[in-house]
């Protein structure tokens, strides 16, 4: 996942709960030792800046299209 991905999902993920454009009202937190992520280190700012995690489901387009390349 990279920092596009991962954006995309929160906003997505908002959109979706009640219309929002992803001010992030109403999200969950993220909790634990942020840690970095070396294939994409933008995708750890992300997190870090927006708190809060983004869920399989809200991304799983993107994922599998990796996988299959």
């Amino acid at each position: 996942m990279t920092a596009a991905d991962y954006l995309a999902g929160l906003t997505g993920a908002a959109k979706a709960d009640d219309g929002d454009a992803g001010d992030g009202e109403g999200r969950v937190a993220l909790t634990g030792r942020p840690v970095p992520t070396p294939w994409d280190p933008a995708l750890a700012d992300a997190m870090r800046e927006q708190g809060s995690p983004v869920y399989e489901e809200a991304v799983a387009d993107s994922l599998l299209a990796d996988l299959r390349g």
